[in-house]
């Protein structure tokens, strides 16, 4: 279980255990390509890869990135589950249900 102080955090219900839920990472996209579907078609493949092993992945971003954060909300259907700071910087974790398609 990912504990943070002295509580657990929880995405649909569900405590958000280590061993069924995985951290995505980074994507930067090109300027060109922004405003496409390529972010979603990219999260897409890999969250199909993803999918049978495990049922949440999560992530954060930096509360400062406007832009990041809209496009995880909307285009990607992130949901907020925790707010953190760390070294002066304000940060959103956000979590999805890997059985739940973008496109």
């Amino acid at each position: 279980m990912l504990a943070i102080g002295i509580f657990f955090l929880s995405f649909k219900g569900r405590i958000i255990q280590r061993d069924r839920t995985f951290q995505y990472g980074l994507i930067c996209i090109e300027k060109c390509q922004r405003g496409t579907n390529l972010l979603s078609q990219l999260f897409e493949v890999m969250r199909q890869e993803f999918l049978t092993k495990f049922t949440t992945g999560i992530t954060f971003i930096n509360s400062a990135n406007r832009r990041s954060y809209e496009a995880h909300t909307r285009k990607l259907k992130m949901t907020v589950i925790d707010r953190f700071e760390f070294n002066n910087n304000n940060y959103y974790n956000l979590a999805f249900d890997t059985a739940i398609s973008v496109l």
